[in-house]
């Protein structure tokens, strides 16, 4: 199911109201991930010992891969992905990161996913399908 509307988990004796987030919360996440990725390429190019025009291909093909939604999707799978999409969806970083220490893993994973507007009920259901042999 695609979350539209806020909703609320319990979990550790808290309540969290999670808000999906809007299409400009969502592409503001992209780009902050996007810088992020290429300042680490900017630091493995010159460790790599690249210069001028190859280190900024370098830097700019991170760039464009991190803005990828997928790339945003996956980094949810990271506890700091999760408190990424989670700060914003819950309101502030405190709060993501208690609601993250007080469920398991899948669960943050689940509802960063969620707040993204990804229906995690589809991929359940994608993994649970038995495997096709060939």
């Amino acid at each position: 199911m695609i979350r539209t509307a806020q909703w609320e988990i319990a979990a550790a004796s808290s309540f969290y109201v999670v808000k999906p987030l809007t299409v400009r919360q969502r592409l503001a996440l992209s780009e902050d991930f996007a810088t992020e990725r290429a300042k680490a390429a900017a630091g493995d190019a010159a460790l790599a010992g690249l210069r001028g025009a190859e280190a900024a291909e370098f830097v700019s093909d991170a760039r464009r891969r991190a803005l990828n939604v997928s790339a945003l999707c996956l980094d949810c799978y990271s506890l700091h992905g999760q408190i990424r999409v989670l700060s914003a969806a819950l309101g502030d970083v405190d709060t993501a990161m208690r609601f993250v220490q007080s469920v398991a893993p899948r669960e943050a994973t689940n509802v960063a996913l969620e707040a993204l507007g990804i229906d995690t009920d589809a991929i359940a259901a994608e993994e649970a399908k038995p495997a096709s042999g060939n």
